[in-house]
């Protein structure tokens, strides 16, 4: 009998520390995200244009408004909702950083009148990603 109690004790600890989370996965939350917001309305470093975030059908979108008259300039699909780790406006240009789980790290910015991707821009030392 008296074993049978030191069995049950020790099964019941082991649940107690599996269900209590304590296991080395972690998380995914905006506290860990480095300078990058799911934030839904962020604006430009001068407020000229502002972005709304959302998620529909498992895509994110973020859409892209004149601030002056709130007319939607453009819709841009960056990645899967389950990959995405928000997004940071530039302080000085028109650009934009998206954070992905499984593409990384990339600018949106303004060339020539419209917002392109830009894989090979550099990240200015004060966006900080989830891996800095």
């Amino acid at each position: 009998m008296r074993r049978l109690r030191r069995v049950l004790l020790l099964v019941c600890l082991s649940l107690f520390v599996i269900l209590c989370g304590c296991n080395d996965s972690e998380q995914l939350t905006t506290d860990n995200w480095g300078s990058f917001t799911d934030t839904s309305k962020l604006y430009s470093y001068d407020e000229a244009y502002y972005s709304i975030q959302t998620i529909e059908d498992d895509t994110v979108i973020i859409r892209l408004y004149n601030s002056i008259d709130d007319e939607l300039i453009c819709e841009i699909e960056p990645c899967r909702s389950a990959d995405y780790w928000g997004m940071v406006w530039e302080r000085d240009r028109y650009a934009f950083w998206v954070q992905s789980g499984d593409i990384g790290v990339f600018c949106i910015e303004l060339a020539d009148g419209e917002w392109v991707e830009n894989w090979d821009c550099e990240r200015p030392e004060y966006i900080e990603s989830r891996y800095d």
